[in-house]
């Protein structure tokens, strides 16, 4: 494969990361209009990500060995088209009910096998050497488009004199891209079977490589790492917005343009964080981790203690730089998957496995937290940056963890899991 070809391919995917989940998340960037459209509130606002993550976690599993087993390009073109019905349909009824349903379905088109099919298909055009380089521009492509959406959803909600039809208007638009990003995913990407390359994985996959996996221990401090990224991303990314409304009186569509920065402007930094891991980091995304949770638990701690007196933009950028940290994490973190030297052939088994815990903050966080701030008002902020601080400290030693397993397996005093099938 050619080097062009290579990264038209990386970009295609990009733009289905980014586009399927635009509805599914567009609580980072419109969290009031959301909740004004479908006349609900802050703990039933968290309701619609737990159906979401109760469908990621029946999904997440058999969709990573779907991934293992089908070809990559269909998964990947069947789920964006669905995708984009299912984002219709929303459109079409607009109730809490029809919303709870829709989430639901999402966690089947946007995660299931597409989610596994995704990463194992960006995983397969890096080496060991350009493995968090390639991935964190896979992300970087993400967050070029979904800034670009995220700007058009801003923009419509402010030009749209009746709210409701502005969410409506956001909807469906999204709907539409997802299944052009079908149509786009169809002619650039290809399968690795068809670019000349070997099966061998589609060969050597075995059922019983999950149960290899579910008793190795790596699997689950892989799966405890992601579960500390992805849970102070989603944090840093949803509860700054009412903090900023509620508690420091900032207006809405200001908080939206904050919004559009945390979850889609910082993505375009990532290969940052990529090119740190490859050539400061040793390869080792696990020291960018453990240097980012330790920056992070100072962060919360001083938004915890800011005065009342303090300037308003202060305020902001504090608001702002938890969400740059943990996305520079989250913009290479299933690079870890390579430092950890996991085989190919059980990439995507072993992402599903990872990710039904990994990704579970959004099953309890969002209604634990909207509960939280419904009960205690302003200080209820207080309690979920503590509890960020907590997840900091856990994920370090996590890292600390799977650093000590790959030294081990280096030196020869380990293999994976997969290589002792016989055993």
């Amino acid at each position: 494969m050619t080097t062009t070809r290579k990264y038209c391919t990386l970009f295609a995917l990009s733009i289905s990361y980014a586009v399927v989940y635009i509805i599914v998340y567009l609580q980072y960037v419109l969290y009031d209009p959301m909740k004004e459209a479908f006349g609900i509130n802050n703990t039933q606002m968290g309701f619609l990500m737990s159906c979401y993550a109760i469908g990621m976690t029946i999904g997440f599993l058999p969709g990573g060995v779907i991934a293992d087993k089908f070809s990559t390009k269909k998964i990947i073109v069947i789920s964006l088209f669905a995708n984009g019905l299912v984002t219709l349909l929303l459109a079409i009824k607009m109730t809490y009910t029809m919303a709870l349903i829709v989430w639901f379905l999402f966690s089947f088109t946007s995660a299931f096998a597409i989610w596994s099919a995704l990463i194992k298909g960006v995983m397969s055009l890096s080496t060991k050497d350009d493995g968090a380089r390639v991935y964190s521009i896979y992300y970087f492509g993400g967050g070029v488009v979904t800034t670009l959406l995220g700007i058009s959803q801003v923009s419509m909600y402010s030009h749209i004199s009746d709210p409701v039809e502005a969410v409506r208007w956001i909807i469906i638009v999204s709907g539409v891209a997802s299944i052009i990003c079908a149509g786009v995913v169809w002619f650039l990407f290809t399968d690795v079977k068809d670019r000349g390359g070997s099966d061998e994985e589609e060969e050597k996959f075995e059922f019983r490589h999950v149960k290899a996996l579910v008793k190795s221990p790596i699997t689950w401090a892989l799966t405890a790492a992601i579960f500390c990224v992805y849970g102070i991303r989603i944090t840093g990314f949803t509860y700054f917005n009412p903090y900023l409304t509620d508690i420091k009186g900032l207006a809405i569509t200001d908080a939206g343009w904050l919004g559009i920065i945390r979850s889609q402007v910082f993505p375009m930094l990532s290969p940052i964080a990529g090119y740190i891991v490859d050539k400061w980091l040793h390869k080792s995304t696990t020291k960018l981790f453990s240097i980012a949770f330790a920056i992070l638990i100072v962060l919360y701690a001083v938004v915890m203690f800011v005065p009342e007196t303090m300037n308003l933009t202060m305020v902001l950028i504090l608001s702002l730089l938890p969400a740059l940290v943990s996305t520079l994490m989250y913009g290479v973190m299933f690079s870890v998957l390579n430092e950890a030297r996991i085989p190919q052939i059980v990439m995507g088994t072993i992402i599903g496995i990872a990710s039904i815990i990994g990704y579970s903050p959004d099953m309890f966080f969002y209604p634990l937290f909207g509960s939280v701030i419904d009960k205690m008002g302003g200080a209820g902020y207080n309690v979920i940056f503590v509890g960020m601080m907590v997840l900091g400290v856990a994920g370090m030693v996590v890292c600390s963890y799977i650093r000590r397993y790959v030294k081990k397996y280096d030196a020869g005093l380990i293999k994976p899991a997969v290589e002792n099938l016989d055993k």
